[in-house]
């Protein structure tokens, strides 16, 4: 791998890490799911922009947490009882969220090194 190269997977890897964001929504969607080729396929900001729409059906956006890479972090929590599983659920895409993160990062790292 060149410099050029590291520098070019360095620079997406930054813009991609800059920020982590997780939404996580409760609610209600009846639509049909199925892509060009027949198979199954989610197109998640689609299915939740017709959802608020009209697709049959209410989102509600429970929690949403957005961390920059210098530490900072926004977090919002709707009001109301938030159920324990939900929670569940959003603690765990963001820890997974930053576990990618940081495995991407190690790589880059390693990547620079064996320049």
């Amino acid at each position: 791998m060149s410099f050029k190269d590291v520098v070019n997977s360095l620079s997406n890897a930054v813009g991609d890490l800059s920020s982590l964001s997780v939404e996580t929504y409760t609610g209600k969607i009846t639509a049909d799911i199925k892509g060009s080729d027949g198979q199954g396929v989610i197109d998640w900001e689609k299915l939740v922009n017709e959802a608020k729409k009209d697709a049959g059906g209410v989102v509600n956006l429970k929690l949403a947490s957005k961390f920059n890479v210098d530490g900072d972090a926004t977090l919002f929590i709707a009001e109301g009882e938030i159920p324990n599983d939900v929670r569940v659920a959003h603690d765990s895409a963001v820890h997974a969220g930053q576990a990618v993160r940081a495995d991407l990062m190690e790589l880059v790292s390693d990547s620079i090194k064996k320049l």
